[in-house]
């Protein structure tokens, strides 16, 4: 008798874990919000490319010589967390990490940017990061 609870009980588990799982996966998938427009629609297959089409992308909209302030702006509106830094500071960094709107923590693109700036608080330089896993 105590045996055949025990099986039920575990039976019982595993299906309320398994419906579980499926309907994460099923919904997950389908509540996923469009990537910021800085990172829609980026080349696809060479990361090289994606990564220098991302960075382009940022210095048509603040080019050199623009206010860093512009450029956090920018980055923060598309969903960018940028780190904290002191205010005289003269490099900044912000990061996009989609991994926690797919399905899986293994699968998704972080992105980084990099900005230098110069004593009057102009932007000197952009660098970026553009990293896909390639899930799909």
């Amino acid at each position: 008798m105590r045996l055949t609870r025990t099986i039920i009980y575990l039976a019982t588990m595993v299906v309320v874990a398994s419906v579980g799982t499926v309907a994460y996966f099923l919904f997950a998938s389908q509540a996923r919000p469009t990537p910021p427009a800085l990172l829609a629609n980026l080349p696809g297959g060479d990361y090289r490319a994606e990564n220098e089409a991302f960075r382009q992308r940022i210095l048509r909209i603040v080019p050199i010589g623009s206010p860093k302030s512009k450029l956090a702006t920018l980055l923060n509106a598309q969903g960018f967390r940028i780190a904290w830094a002191p205010s005289d500071a003269v490099e900044y960094e912000a990061r996009y990490d989609d991994r926690f709107r797919k399905p899986s923590l293994i699968c998704g693109s972080m992105m980084l940017v990099w900005w230098t700036v110069d004593k009057a608080s102009r932007v000197t330089g952009v660098r970026s990061l553009y990293s896909d896993d390639g899930c799909p």
